[in-house]
């Protein structure tokens, strides 16, 4: 069973993981320094929307019988607990090393795009429902 009903919402949201990952990928060597703090007000909003597209995410995995799916849900959702944790990082939380690194942020929003396109690919070819990880073959 697939998440989606339409095919081209699996292509615009294959796009919006794909912008994303190159957006990071591009400014993952920047080191910029904000020249203002961001308001606290905007920043409360974005950590309880990330939690909650985080929680809608691993949710959402009950809904399919992709594998692929379900990758892509489950690594969205950790895309958006490490954006939590790097805001938290960023308030003088003390977050353990590894959660607040940048490079496992990138890596994990291109591994997620990666998926996201192998699925699309999948629905729009009409090869299968993918029950299992990767399967796209004629049944």
């Amino acid at each position: 069973m697939r998440l989606f009903r339409a095919k081209s919402t699996y292509v615009y949201l294959l796009c919006v993981y794909a912008i994303n990952a190159l957006f990071l990928l591009f400014h993952a060597a920047k080191k910029h320094v904000p020249l203002h703090a961001t308001p606290l007000l905007i920043v409360a909003s974005q950590v309880v929307g990330m939690v909650l597209l985080a929680v809608l995410a691993f949710f959402a995995t009950r809904r399919t019988s992709s594998g692929l799916e379900k990758c892509v849900l489950v690594l969205t959702g950790i895309i958006c607990l490490l954006f939590v944790v790097g805001v938290l990082r960023a308030y003088g939380s003390g977050v353990p090393s590894p959660l607040h690194l940048h490079s496992v942020f990138v890596v994990t929003s291109c591994a997620t795009a990666l998926l996201a396109g192998w699925r699309t690919l999948q629905v729009v070819t009409g090869k299968g429902n993918g029950r299992k990880l990767g399967a796209g073959g004629p049944r």
